[in-house]
This record gives structure tokens, C-alpha cells and sequence, in this order.
């Protein structure tokens, strides 16, 4: 079955008709791609929000230790928390965003170095092989950075940690001054 957007008819010319079939076949790649893509975001996003509803609710759930508490605390003031994955994942997102747009454009710049493969063409009569060169000019690449958070707002999340922390102290302070005024010497 020849699929739609395949509308070259074999007139004889093979050089002709494998162009034809090459851009049609490059259309219904592109096509496909796309279409995954469209269905792949909302799973995505989908798993990402779950995911991060139980890392939310099981760091609320483990508050409750004041080792935690300070954990949470020291990693977030250390750039070690659970915040940096996510924040990682988004820029990374952007980026190969940005990294696949540049490439595209180098490609319909250079488009002899963006064929794939072994390339056979029949030149009157004759078999004729190359192989393209894969070298693109990658000058002017995007950089990869990773967006860090202040220290002012490090500080600035990290206070209910330690606001729980004084709470904790507090109470096991007082806790631990009445078992001890309560306490028979004799």
C-alpha cells in the first residue's frame, strides 16, 4: 500500500523516483514524530505531577522527625535537594529544545551532510555510492546551564525546616525540664 503523501508515479528514472520516495519517507517520519511527541506530553506531565504529589506529601509525612527537618533544611541550603532534580529536568527540557532547533537549522543549512546512510544513485546507467559526510558545523551550539537558586531563597525555604526545628526542640526542651522537676531525688 503507497501511503498518501507518496504521490511520485515510476516514470523510468530511478534517481527521480528514489528523491521522490526519500522525501516522502522523510515526511511520514516527521509526521509520526510529531505525533508522538503530542501524545508523549501529556503522559509526561501526567507522571511528572504524580510524581511530584508523593515527593510532596512523603517529605510533609517525614517532617515529623527532627532529623528530617534538618536534613531538608541542609540539603536545600546545600543545593542537594530534592527541588534541584526538578529544576534540573525543566532547563534540560528547554534545553534540548533549543539543541534540537539548532541542529534543524544547521541541517537545511547543510543539507549534503544531513542525509543518513549510504547513499546509491544510478547516474546514467552506471551504480554511483556515497557515503555523506555526517560533519556539521556545530559553531554556535546553545550551552547547556543549569538555573541555581539564590542563597536568599535557599534561606528563604528552608525556614519552615527550621521553624519546625525550634518547635521540636522547644517541646522536647520543656518535656525534658518537667520529667526532670518531677523527678524523686530520694
Amino acid at each position: 500500500m503507497v501511503p498518501a503523501y507518496f504521490d511520485e508515479e515510476w516514470d523510468g528514472n530511478f534517481a527521480h523516483f528514489s528523491d521522490a520516495f526519500s522525501r516522502a519517507w522523510s515526511r511520514a517520519q516527521e509526521d509520526a514524530s510529531a505525533e508522538l511527541a503530542k501524545k508523549e506530553e501529556p503522559l509526561v506531565q501526567n507522571y511528572e505531577r504524580k510524581h511530584t504529589q508523593l515527593l510532596v506529601s512523603a517529605e510533609s509525612f517525614a517532617r515529623i522527625s527532627p532529623t528530617s527537618c534538618f536534613t531538608f533544611a541542609a540539603s536545600r541550603l546545600a543545593h542537594t535537594d530534592a527541588a534541584l532534580r526538578q529544576r534540573f529536568i525543566k532547563t534540560l527540557r528547554r534545553y534540548r529544545e533549543r539543541y534540537i532547533d539548532f541542529v534543524d537549522m544547521k541541517m537545511k543549512e547543510e543539507p549534503d551532510k544531513a542525509e543518513g546512510g549510504v547513499n546509491v544513485r544510478v547516474v546514467n546507467g552506471r551504480p554511483s555510492v556515497t557515503v555523506p559526510s555526517h560533519e556539521l558545523d556545530l559553531t554556535g551550539m546553545p550551552e547547556y546551564s543549569l538555573d541555581h537558586e539564590r542563597l536568599t531563597e535557599s534561606v528563604a525555604a528552608t525556614a519552615p525546616d527550621l521553624g519546625i526545628l525550634a518547635i521540636e526542640f522547644l517541646l522536647f526542651f520543656v518535656a525534658a525540664f518537667v520529667a526532670f522537676l518531677r523527678y524523686d531525688v530520694r
